[in-house]
């Protein structure tokens, strides 16, 4: 299961997905353009900025609070950011980055830092 926002660039909506990558301390963030919009007939409600959105596994669709958003077919991501996940401040102990998060070594072993 995928959650992301929605997000308005100019005229375009767009579903805004972040993830950090397992190998290096890096957060991706990237966006999808939205094709079409269902709005749901029992609860209908209309994408607005900042809404989370949810994909499920095997389904076409976003699922949002009433609706649900497409994305054309080859859905490549219009825009991608790259950002540094700088390190936590550890207080002098061994850090290291895995897993898509920074740990540190405690007399208990590795923790999320």
């Amino acid at each position: 299961m995928l959650k992301g926002h929605i997000d308005q660039i100019g005229q375009g909506w767009y579903i805004k997905y972040a993830t950090t990558l397992d190998s290096e301390p890096t957060l991706r963030i990237l966006w999808w353009k939205i094709e079409s919009v269902a709005r749901n007939p029992f609860r209908a409600g209309s994408p607005s900025v900042g809404d989370e959105v949810t994909r499920l596994s095997g389904q076409q669709g976003w699922t949002g609070p009433g609706y649900t958003v497409y994305l054309p077919g080859d859905q490549e991501a219009e825009k991608v950011e790259t950002v540094a996940v700088p390190c936590p401040p550890a207080r002098g102990k061994p850090t290291r980055w895995r897993d898509g998060r920074w740990e540190k070594l405690l007399a208990r072993g590795w923790v999320p830092a």
